[in-house]
C-alpha cells in the first residue's frame, strides 16, 4: 500500500474548506450536485497545469514533446474564469493542494476568460519549482452566438458581418496557457534531489466526447505514447506501441463483449465482430466505454528523468541544466486516474472486470480517485480491492445554497450494521446521514461547511 496523499481545497466552487487523505483508491459517493465533480475538478484543473509546465518541461528533456494543449473547457465545466470560484462565500482566489504542489488561483480584472494560476512544487529536499502560468478559456462570444442562432441565409448584412466577426476573433486568439515565469530555488548544498509528483487526469466518456472522437476516426494524435490522453485523441498509437495495453485491453473486451480492436499503422482503429470487421459504428456501446477505460488504465505509468545539473539561468522562463554541475535532480510524474462514473450505460457484468483492472493499476503505482452512484459498483470495488490496497470511502453532501459537506465512511462499522455501498445510493440523503451518524458509520471530515437542514442531526454527536 502507498503512503495517503492529502487533497487541500479552498474556495473552489461549492467547496469552502476542504481537508480529506487520498488512499490508492478513493471512491466519492453521493446525490446529484453534491460536489463530487468539483471535487473530481479541482484535482483535474490542478493536474491540467502541471502537465503543461513541469511534465512538459521533463518530457523535454527526455527528447520527447509535451502533451498537446487542449482548452481548459474541454476538461472541466467552465466559462469565464469566476466560474471556478465559491459563489456562496464570494471568494475572489481559490487554492488547491495535492501533497507536494499547490496552485493558487484567481481572475484577471480585465478579462473574464483569463485565469491566473501560481504554481508552487516541492522536492525531497525542499528546493522549490515556481510557476506563473495564465490560461486562456476557449470563448464564445456572445454577439457570435446570436448571428450563429439566426436565420443567416435571409440576410446578407447578417452573414457579412458574421464573417467579419468570425476574422477578428481568429486575429485576437490566444495562447491557451501562456507560462510569466518558471523558476526554481533549489539546495544546491546537496548533490541528489527528488522531485515527485502525483499529475490527476479526468477521464469521463460522455464529458469528453470519446464516442465521436472514436467513431470519427480522430485518435491518431502520436505523443503522449505513457498514457492515454482524456478524450482518447492518441488511442490508437497508445494500443499500437503498447503491446501490453494492446493484449489487455482486448482480453477484456472479448471475454465481455466479444469485441477486438486492432490499431493500424495509419493511425486509425479496425474492430472486428468474431473475425468480421465492422465499423466502430456497429459496436456496442459497453465496448466502446470498456475500451477507453481499460486502455486508460493499464496505459497509465509513470514519467521519470534525471536532470543533472538543474539550475537558475539567467533567463528564469525556463528550467536550466548544466551537464558539469554536480548536481541531479531526479523527477518522477506519475498520473493519479479520477474516474467520473465510469459505470454510465455499462453492462453491469463489466463491474468485476473494472475492479480487476484498477487492482493492477494500483499495483502499478496508480492512484485513483472514482465518483459514482453506483452503489453496487462501490461495493464491489471495496471487496475485491480494501484487503490488498488502502480504499477510502467518502460520502459527499449540499443543501441547495450551501457548502459541499464531506463524511468517511467507516466501512467496519458499515459491516455491523449488516448494511453495504448501496444504501448510499438508495435511500433519501437526509433521512441517511442522521442514521450513519448516529450509528458512527459516516465522521465528518475536516471542512467548512453549512449544516442547514442537518444541525437537528448533530445535536448531542
Amino acid at each position: 500500500m502507498a503512503e495517503p496523499v492529502t487533497l487541500e481545497i479552498e474556495g473552489f466552487k461549492s467547496i469552502g474548506k476542504l481537508r480529506m487523505e487520498l488512499g490508492d483508491l478513493t471512491i466519492l459517493l453521493g446525490p446529484p450536485a453534491s460536489g463530487k465533480t468539483n471535487v473530481l475538478e479541482a484535482l483535474a484543473l490542478l493536474g491540467y497545469l502541471a502537465t503543461h509546465t513541469i511534465e512538459a518541461e521533463t518530457l523535454k528533456t527526455l527528447g520527447e514533446e509535451p502533451p498537446p494543449q487542449q482548452p481548459l473547457n474541454k476538461i472541466i465545466r467552465v466559462i469565464t474564469c469566476d466560474d471556478l470560484l465559491n459563489k456562496i462565500q464570494l471568494n475572489k482566489k481559490a487554492s488547491i493542494r495535492l501533497d507536494n504542489i499547490t496552485v493558487e488561483l484567481s481572475c484577471s480584472a480585465m478579462n473574464k476568460y483569463k485565469i491566473q494560476a501560481d504554481i508552487h512544487a516541492y522536492s525531497s529536499e525542499d528546493s522549490e519549482f515556481r510557476i506563473q502560468v495564465e490560461v486562456n478559456l476557449e470563448r464564445t462570444d456572445e454577439r457570435l452566438k446570436e448571428l450563429m442562432s439566426s436565420e443567416l441565409t435571409s440576410n446578407t448584412a447578417r452573414l457579412l458581418e458574421l464573417l467579419s466577426l468570425v476574422s477578428s476573433l481568429e486575429k485576437e486568439r490566444k495562447p491557451i496557457i501562456n507560462v510569466k515565469l518558471f523558476e526554481e530555488e533549489l539546495r544546491l548544498d546537496v548533490n541528489y534531489d527528488y522531485l515527485y509528483l502525483n499529475v490527476p487526469r479526468l477521464y469521463n466518456y460522455d464529458r469528453l466526447m470519446v464516442n465521436r472522437n472514436i467513431l470519427l476516426g480522430r485518435v491518431s494524435v502520436t505523443w503522449p505514447q505513457h498514457y492515454l490522453l482524456e478524450d482518447a485523441s492518441n488511442l490508437a498509437v497508445i494500443l499500437y506501441t503498447k503491446s501490453q495495453v494492446y493484449e489487455r485491453t482486448n482480453e477484456v473486451l472479448e471475454e465481455l463483449t466479444g469485441t477486438r480492436v486492432v490499431p493500424l499503422s495509419s493511425g486509425q482503429l479496425a474492430f472486428f465482430d468474431g473475425k468480421r470487421e465492422v465499423g466502430a459504428a456497429s459496436v456496442s456501446d459497453t465496448a466502446l466505454r470498456v475500451l477507453y477505460y481499460v486502455v486508460a488504465l493499464e496505459s497509465a505509468s509513470p514519467i521519470k528523468a534525471p536532470l543533472e545539473g538543474a539550475f537558475l539561468g539567467e533567463n528564469p522562463d525556463k528550467i536550466h541544466y548544466d551537464k558539469h554541475k554536480d548536481y541531479v535532480l531526479r523527477t518522477t510524474v506519475n498520473s493519479v486516474l479520477l474516474l467520473e462514473e465510469p459505470e454510465a450505460r455499462v453492462y453491469p457484468l463489466a463491474f468485476t472486470e473494472l475492479a480487476r483492472v484498477i487492482g493492477e493499476a494500483i499495483e502499478r503505482g496508480v492512484r485513483i480517485v472514482l465518483s459514482t452512484h453506483s452503489g453496487e459498483l462501490a461495493h464491489l470495488l471495496w471487496e475485491k480491492l480494501a484487503g490488498r490496497h488502502d480504499v477510502r470511502v467518502y460520502y459527499l453532501y449540499r443543501e441547495p445554497g450551501e457548502l459541499t459537506t464531506v463524511y468517511k465512511v467507516n466501512m467496519d462499522r458499515l459491516a455491523e450494521e449488516l448494511e453495504t455501498l448501496e444504501i448510499f445510493t438508495t435511500q433519501p440523503p437526509l433521512q441517511l446521514i442522521k442514521q450513519m451518524l448516529e450509528s458512527k458509520v459516516l465522521q465528518k471530515v475536516d471542512s467548512e461547511h453549512s449544516l442547514g437542514g442537518l444541525s437537528w442531526g448533530l445535536s448531542g454527536l
